[in-house]
């Protein structure tokens, strides 16, 4: 065990905190080359604020990460930074990723079927609910704004 990990006073017995670990991984994915996720962040300009590189600053910026929680970028396109950092859940994150690049509509969840019209669906929970089929994109970014709101909430 390092010297660093005891000063901070995250470990017990050799056990690093969960608050710890998510740190570590951040700043392992953002700087370690050899990292398997350096590609998606490191590799892509993501970079960790200089306050973050002390495990201190961080946590006294972020506080402790609480059960069920991981660090989560509000901008997927910022770096990890205070202002663009929160703890979120497992669905917050999924909710917030960016648009597929095979979505030829440009919203999330809305994309255009063979006989013309407009479908609009959301996932909740790890089902796809069906919003229906709209003869307007206008109307099935509605839909899906509005199943956001009623199945998100």
């Amino acid at each position: 065990m390092s010297m660093n990990s005891l000063k901070h006073g995250h470990t017990l017995g050799g056990v690093m905190s969960p608050t710890y670990i998510s740190w570590g991984n951040m700043t392992q994915r953002c700087t370690n080359i050899k990292n398997d996720n350096y590609p998606r962040y490191g590799g892509k300009g993501v970079k960790i604020d200089p306050r973050w590189v002390v495990f201190k600053n961080f946590l006294a910026d972020m506080g402790e990460r609480p059960p069920g929680c991981t660090i989560d970028r509000v901008d997927n396109a910022g770096d990890y930074t205070p202002g663009n950092c929160r703890w979120a859940t497992k669905q917050q994150q999924q909710r917030n990723t960016k648009t597929p690049c095979t979505n030829t509509s440009g919203e999330r969840g809305v994309d255009l079927v063979r006989s013309g019209v407009w479908r609009a669906r959301i996932k909740n929970n790890g089902r796809t609910i069906h919003l229906g089929q709209y003869p307007t994109i206008e109307e099935a970014v509605a839909a899906r704004q509005q199943g956001e709101k009623d199945h998100w909430q």
